[in-house]
């Protein structure tokens, strides 16, 4: 198990500095600034690949628009960029360049820098993800698209004032892993061992289940930039649901919600320049249906308007300050990756073998892929963040996390108000706490996208 080198300055960055707002004007008397902007990501060549499924899929034209929606931020002193894309999962080795291209451009240091996907399933594939391979072309676009959203959002910057909230929104986000019954117990994993304890989507009130495998994080968090004459600038918010499900191509449900929320609060993107921004939160194990309950009408802008009224009572009652203070801190985490044992190895490469040139199809062929894949890369190295802005604060990994790993994370903040914002700065998979890891199922059997180490949870925490 190797050791985060700088978890002491993660702790020291968020202790200390908890509550400096009283201090600051002596210590810091800049203009505190914000600036925001989006720029589409949507892909100019089709068909394109599209991956978040077990198997390739392709499309010949987009549903709606995708974006990069950049907010930066300057207290004076730090200045940090924080920005969402919409996509399923982007790889490190992509943001990292971005980055670098962003901070030749913006004066901003790479480090200062978060990137994140919003985890719709209906996106290009920017990464390679189980049977989907990723779309060059489209990967060779998206990194210059997210440079410049950055680089516009700092060319925006204007003397601002920000405030923060968070509500409960226990309606529409809930676990979708669900216990079966010990009697009920017939799903085997890709390597054929009936061994599956709990698994996501049982069905609307399932005879086979006991009930879900843990909690949602149901906060809905709002972080709220403002000119100093109160004109609305852009919305930063955050809520754990994985994805709705849309037509290809789409940003699916956190595609849709800053034009709502825009729309319910008054901030006409043409006329305002307002950017509204949903991030993703630890929403490894959760998502929109309710399986306690009988099947509901499916309906994603019903939905997106359902969520965005809940957030535009919340950011109504949101007081604003100008003197906002930043500070943000960044590790790395080396850990190891579950690679196959000799048995598994060789049955993955005589299935490999069987499959040939042609795409795998069904779990069998792809895990068996996913199993050569991390015998020869067996380790992982993941950027984590934690940011304050203000009182507010923000932590930022690499991974889909369940609710409970995020419940943790604000519990044990030091600030009043956390967001946790997942799949940023790169992809290394699900991270399951230990005691889930033993039941089993999807989000727990081992490739890139759920190959991290036991003990990577509790380390990440």
């Amino acid at each position: 198990m190797r050791r985060c080198t700088k978890i002491l300055a993660f702790v020291l960055l968020l202790s200390m500095t908890a509550y400096p707002e009283a201090q600051s004007q002596e210590s810091n008397p800049a203009v505190f600034r914000a600036g925001a902007a989006m720029v589409d990501i949507t892909p100019t060549v089709f068909p394109v690949i599209v991956n978040g499924m077990v198997e390739e899929r392709t499309a010949e034209k987009a549903h709606d628009a995708l974006m990069s929606r950049a907010l930066v931020l300057d207290d004076g002193v730090e200045k940090i960029a924080i920005v969402v894309v919409d996509s399923l999962m982007l790889t490190r080795a992509m943001l990292d360049d971005a980055k670098k291209q962003a901070s030749q451009l913006t004066g901003i240091p790479s480090h200062h820098m978060l990137i994140s996907a919003t985890h719709t399933h209906s996106a290009p594939s920017a990464m390679p993800c189980l049977g989907s391979r990723v779309d060059p072309e489209y990967a060779d676009f998206l990194p210059g698209q997210i440079v410049r959203s950055i680089v516009q959002a700092n060319e925006k910057l204007v003397p601002a004032q920000a405030g923060w909230a968070v509500t409960t929104d226990d309606q529409h986000n809930h676990c979708r892993r669900w216990i079966f019954r010990s009697d009920r117990m017939t799903m085997a994993d890709p390597f054929g061992q009936l061994n599956v304890r709990a698994h996501m989507h049982p069905g609307y009130q399932s005879p086979n289940h006991i009930g879900p495998s843990g909690p949602a994080d149901t906060d809905l968090t709002l972080l709220s930039m403002q000119t100093t004459n109160g004109q609305p600038m852009a919305v930063l918010a955050n809520y754990a649901m994985h994805y709705y499900g849309s037509p290809l191509v789409s940003g699916d449900f956190c595609g849709r919600f800053g034009l709502k929320l825009a729309e319910l609060i008054g901030a006409n993107n043409q006329q305002t320049g307002f950017v509204g921004i949903m991030s993703q939160g630890t929403s490894g194990d959760s998502m929109w249906p309710d399986y306690s309950k009988p099947a509901g009408q499916n309906n994603p802008e019903a939905y997106t308007a359902g969520v965005a009224q809940i957030a535009a009572e919340a950011y109504r009652k949101i007081i604003y300050r100008k003197d906002i203070s930043l500070a943000m801190e960044e590790a790395t985490l080396k850990l190891d990756r579950r690679a196959p044992d000799e048995a598994r190895l060789k049955w993955a490469q005589d299935l490999a073998a069987q499959v040939g040139d042609r795409l795998p199809r069904g779990w069998s062929e792809v895990y068996a892929f996913e199993q050569l894949r991390l015998h020869e890369d067996p380790t992982a190295e993941l950027k984590l963040q934690a940011i304050r802005i203000g009182d507010l604060g923000i932590t930022a990994i690499p991974d889909e996390v369940f609710s409970i790993t995020g419940i943790k994370l604000k519990n044990r903040s030091p600030l009043k108000v956390t967001m946790n914002i997942e799949l940023a700065n790169g992809a290394e998979g699900y991270i399951p706490p230990p005691e889930q890891l033993k039941l089993g199922g999807y989000t727990t059997w081992a490739a890139r996208t759920a190959g991290l180490e036991e003990t990577a949870e509790p380390q990440i925490v």
